[in-house]
């Protein structure tokens, strides 16, 4: 399926041969006596370079350096849950069975289809937890361990001690926030005596913030109000039927053109933005389009500055797209009345200038994290890459088909420059992952058969085909055979998984 996985980077049929300058002799060292006659095995100058290469990852050649994995708990058939530390795994010795709460699609779940729950931790030994359930997560600090299935929902600390059925805890930051009787409270501990946050009356679309300090909520009058920090005087904000927060918790943005710092200043560009458009905002630059004719306007907003660039976007522009490093802007043009048709993309500087246009006939596309590269994957033909704002240039390889529809998942920024790709075969299980270089240069790198790179650990993409294989760079190997999946704890920088030995884990090949 093409919605699946994830998979394949980028290597250019045309990338630039190196240059000698005309009328110079390349330089070649002295071999020394009796070295034979360089003759015609030394290409010179007008000779084209070779076309890029597809390297195969041999399926059963290790990861090098990584040790093989640890059995942690023999005879585990489910792994439900890892703490980010490692130091803990929610597990069970029975299968987990399909069930499903649409009737028409599967067996509905009931208490019978809930596992009995065991809690592993590492050098250890492991305990019943007593409970059973369907899943489980460890909250993002490690502290407290959610389980919750058929027969009903609990909360824990992470080494299963104060087990307890749950409330509707929910963290944020370091609180457990929770509904009392219509009130909504917090609480650092399962033990701690909760506080209020908002009472009963007022709580409608009661909106915290990620890190639990600071809380958004419009009470039945239709005001809205901000507390920052939670029991400070709430203080008016403009109102709105839907809010959200930035991931850092540092503004509020309030549908479909206000944000709201943590001092409750609001910036609106309401009275400028185009109908049934929205505001985009990236650290302290916001991006928006208003109406001009029968075209649009985009304004690029610093708001640390007041200074603000507005240029015409692109005719038939459907909408705009400011790039994670805000320097960019990206509008696209549907090519068909089809709202799930192709489209142009084009880039233009957030300080205004001249459109570029990336690339047409794209089904979908992606842009990495520093902003320098954007792929393309297309209806027909092989995907595009866009390196630093300029036109996009087809990808691939001799015998290698990246037709299948998916764009490219590129690796962090600081790391190797590497990217993941779809390759189209029917002969290998239809779509599965090859990875080269972002900027599309060089060879690539064939995961085995069927395996699908579904997520880069920072500079390592981790890739699954009932096996498990890593990739770092150039580097690339077997981790683990017979892996039902697996979980990562990045801080421990382990991989655990349910082999056929049982619970077991493998280090995740880093520096």
């Amino acid at each position: 399926m093409r919605g699946l996985l994830a998979a394949a980077l980028v290597a250019s049929s045309c990338a630039p041969a190196a240059t000698v300058p005309s009328g110079t002799a390349a330089a070649v060292p002295d071999a020394g006596p009796g070295a034979p006659d360089a003759g015609s095995g030394v290409p010179d100058a007008g000779t084209p370079p070779a076309p890029p290469a597809v390297r195969e990852v041999n399926p059963d050649a290790p990861y090098p350096g990584v040790a093989p994995p640890t059995v942690l708990e023999p005879d585990t058939k489910t792994l439900l849950a890892v703490s980010p530390d490692g130091r803990h795994a929610v597990v069970s010795k029975d299968v987990l069975r399909f069930c499903t709460g649409n009737p028409h699609s599967g067996p509905p779940c009931d208490p019978s289809y809930d596992v009995p729950l065991r809690l592993v931790s590492p050098g250890s030994g492991s305990l019943a937890l007593g409970v059973s359930g369907r899943s489980a997560v460890f909250s993002g600090d490690g502290r407290f361990l959610f389980v919750s299935g058929s027969g009903g929902n609990f909360i824990a600390h992470a080494d299963g001690t104060g087990l307890r059925p749950n409330p509707q805890f929910r963290l944020l930051g370091g609180w457990l926030y929770s509904w009392r009787n219509g009130d909504l409270v917090r609480q650092s501990e399962l033990d701690d005596e909760p506080s209020l946050v908002i009472a009963a009356p007022d709580n409608v679309r009661a909106t915290p913030s990620p890190d639990g300090e600071s809380i958004a909520y419009c009470p039945s009058s239709g005001r809205c109000f901000l507390q920052s920090p939670i029991g400070a005087p709430p203080v008016p904000i403009p109102s709105g039927t839907t809010m959200w927060w930035a991931p850092e918790g540092i503004w509020l943005f309030i549908w479909p053109c206000t944000f709201v710092d943590l001092t409750a200043k609001a910036v609106s560009v309401c009275d400028s933005i185009a109908p049934g458009t929205w505001a985009q905002r990236v650290g302290e630059t916001v991006a928006f389009v208003s109406a001009r004719g029968a075209g649009l306007d985009v304004h690029v907003r610093n708001l640390a500055t007041s200074t603000e660039a507005v240029f015409p976007a692109p005719p038939s522009a459907a909408g705009i797209w400011l790039s994670p490093d805000a320097r960019r802007i990206l509008a696209f043009i549907a090519e068909s009345t089809d709202p799930a048709g192709p489209t142009t993309l084009l880039e233009a500087p957030s300080s205004g200038g001249t459109w570029t246009t990336l690339g047409s006939n794209v089904e979908r596309w992606s842009m990495s994290a520093d902003s320098r590269f954007v792929g393309m994957a297309r209806y027909q033909g092989q995907p595009l890459i866009s390196v630093d704002s300029a036109p996009g240039v087809a990808v691939g390889a001799p015998g290698l088909d990246l037709s299948g529809g998916l764009n490219p998942m590129f690796e962090p920024a600081g790391g190797f420059g590497k990217a993941v790709f779809y390759e189209w075969d029917p002969a290998r299980t239809g779509l599965h992952s090859v990875i080269g270089n972002a900027d599309g240069s060089g060879d690539w790198l064939r995961l085995p058969n069927g395996a699908d790179c579904l997520e880069w650990r920072g500079h390592t993409a981790l890739c699954w085909n009932g096996d498990l294989y890593a990739v770092r760079g150039e580097q690339a190997g077997l981790l683990a055979r017979g892996a039902e999946g697996y979980t990562v704890a990045d801080s421990a920088g382990k991989i655990f998984f349910v082999g056929t030995a049982g619970l077991s884990s493998v280090e995740l090949p880093r520096p």
